[in-house]
C-alpha cells in the first residue's frame, strides 16, 4: 500500500502481482493493484481488477466504485452510472461516491441529477461538493442553523433580495425544524 499512496504506482503493480499470484484474495490487493493501473490509466487492467473483486468477494462498495470509475474512463456512462450506484447503495456515507457519481452526471449532461450529488455531498460538508454546487448549480449551502438554496435559472431575473430557485420562487429553510 505504501507504493500506492506515494504515486509509486508502476512499483504497486508490480508488487501487486506477485501477490494476486499467490492469493487474490489478500487484503483488497485487487483493488490496490486497480487502483494503481487507473492512475496509470490502464482502465481496461482496472476493470477486470475490479470484476475480478467482485468474482472473490461479491459486490462490495470498493470494487463497485473501482468498476465504475473503469467504466467512466472508458466512455461508458450507463455502466458507469449503475456501478457507482452501487457503490453508493451499499455506503451511503461515503460522499467521494456521490462526488464521482455527480461527475459522471455532469459529463453526460445530466445536469439535474449531478446537482442533487453534489448538494447531497455539499450539505455533508464536503468542501468540493460545495465548490461544484455553488458553481455549477447555483446551490448556496450556509451553515449557521439556515439553510438558503438558489438554483439560478438563466432565463429568468430576480429582482427580490432572496435568491431566486429554478421556478423564480424564493426558497428558506430552517433547518432546526
Amino acid at each position: 500500500e505504501y507504493l500506492l499512496e506515494t504515486g509509486r504506482y508502476d512499483e504497486a503493480v508490480t508488487n501487486y502481482n506477485l501477490v494476486i499470484t499467490k492469493n487474490p484474495g489478500y487484503k483488497n490487493a485487487l483493488i490496490h493493484r486497480g487502483k494503481a493501473k487507473y492512475a496509470l490509466g490502464a482502465y481496461k487492467g482496472t476493470q477486470k481488477d475490479a470484476i475480478q473483486s467482485i468474482e472473490l468477494k461479491g459486490i462490495q462498495p470498493d470494487n463497485a466504485a473501482l468498476l465504475g470509475r473503469a467504466f467512466a474512463a472508458m466512455g461508458e456512462s450507463e455502466a458507469a452510472i449503475n456501478s457507482i450506484t452501487a457503490a453508493i447503495l451499499l455506503d451511503h456515507k461515503n460522499m467521494e461516491y456521490l462526488i464521482w457519481r455527480a461527475q459522471m452526471y455532469e459529463t453526460s449532461g445530466q445536469r439535474l441529477k449531478a446537482c442533487v450529488d453534489y448538494e447531497t455531498a455539499a450539505k455533508s460538508g464536503n468542501s468540493e461538493a460545495q465548490v461544484k454546487a455553488k458553481n455549477y448549480c447555483g446551490i448556496t449551502t450556509v451553515s449557521n442553523n439556515q439553510e438558503t438554496t438558489t438554483i439560478n435559472n438563466p432565463n429568468t431575473t430576480n429582482e427580490s433580495s432572496n435568491p431566486p430557485t429554478s421556478d423564480n420562487t424564493t426558497v428558506q429553510n430552517d433547518t432546526n425544524s
